[in-house]
């Protein structure tokens, strides 16, 4: 179905060859390699025809070094903020949805209830 939807326009097959390219940079690329790779892609996004992907390789350029750091793992695990970020949006729902508490202690310790309750399996 995908080749078939490629066939009709060269511009979407440009596209969709790029994306793949940057799912392979993003799962199969080791840090040693990142700063290669990410150039590779970044010289394929300035040479597309596809102006939405020129600008792209602006972004990827101005963060660049941001980018790589990404790519730094321990064992086989990458480093992320992802968990992080996570509980901060979590800790803003919980305030957003408890305004009004009386004082800073409620709200601590609806937090801690709400943040430590134990998983249910």
């Amino acid at each position: 179905m995908i080749e078939n939807a490629l066939e009709f326009d060269n511009e979407l097959l440009e596209a969709y060859s790029i994306l793949q390219d940057f799912y392979i940079l993003s799962n199969d690329t080791k840090y040693e390699e990142a700063d290669f790779e990410l150039d590779l892609l970044i010289k394929e996004l300035e040479e597309s025809n596809i102006d939405e992907f020129n600008k792209l390789s602006g972004m990827f350029k101005n963060w660049k070094k941001e980018i790589i750091n990404s790519f730094i793992s321990f064992g086989d695990k990458r480093l992320s903020n992802g968990p992080i970020e996570g509980m901060n949006n979590h800790i803003k729902t919980i305030k957003r949805v408890g305004f009004g508490f009386k004082d800073f202690s409620l709200f601590r310790n609806r937090l801690m209830y709400i943040v430590n309750k134990p998983k249910i399996k």
